[in-house]
């Protein structure tokens, strides 16, 4: 029968491997996760998604819309009554409403409205007509918007059109083309975009 004994000069060496290994597994885990996980992107997405630099571009041309008077001079105008101007306000434009998709043209805004009342950009919102008109009664696909298959267009059948929200101006942990955002109504601890900070 085999015996064996210990070298107590090992126990220490042995301790040092088990602890490296155990530091290894939580660096191996982040490593094996992917960055372009379109379902854990942000309002910022990774340089390597198709649509970045379209959102970038769609930053840039939004800065001025975050004052609210400066986006009512070009059109657009409150959607229903919001007295306390406390959570979302909506502005649409729907002069622009058309059967096109204009990247640098939304035809809506969402704002938040801050403790004093005062209205911050959280996103823009496109409306694009269904294809349903003079030439044929059928509805068609969503509309080709962003580059990629990563934008989610939902349909509005009460106003015959195809809505996309784009969060450039507040983070939604569902994604910046999720149409709902919980971070809307999380006044305490929302993110919002700097503008200054965009490239």
């Amino acid at each position: 029968m085999e015996t064996f004994k210990k070298n107590p000069k090992s126990a220490p060496v042995a301790c040092i491997a088990n602890w490296k290994v155990i530091l290894l597994i939580p660096l191996l885990f982040l490593i094996s996760c992917s960055d372009d996980d379109v379902f854990n992107e942000k309002s910022s997405p990774s340089p390597d998604l198709p649509y970045a630099e379209e959102v970038e571009i769609l930053r840039l041309q939004m800065q001025d819309m975050n004052d609210s008077k400066i986006a009512a001079n070009l059109g657009y105008q409150m959607k229903g009554i919001n007295s306390n101007l406390s959570g979302p306000v909506y502005f649409e434009n729907t002069s622009a409403v058309d059967y096109h998709f204009e990247l640098e043209n939304p035809e809506g805004l969402i704002y938040l409205a801050n403790a004093k009342g005062e209205l911050q950009l959280a996103g823009v919102s496109y409306a694009v007509r269904t294809g349903a008109n003079e030439y044929t009664s059928t509805s068609i696909s969503a509309p080709s918007g962003f580059s990629g298959a990563y934008d989610i267009w939902r349909l509005d059948t009460e106003a015959n059109v195809w809505r996309l929200n784009v969060w450039i101006g507040i983070e939604n942990p569902n994604g910046i083309f999720a149409f709902e955002n919980p971070s809307l109504y999380e006044n305490s601890s929302r993110t919002t975009i700097d503008y200054g900070n965009t490239k």
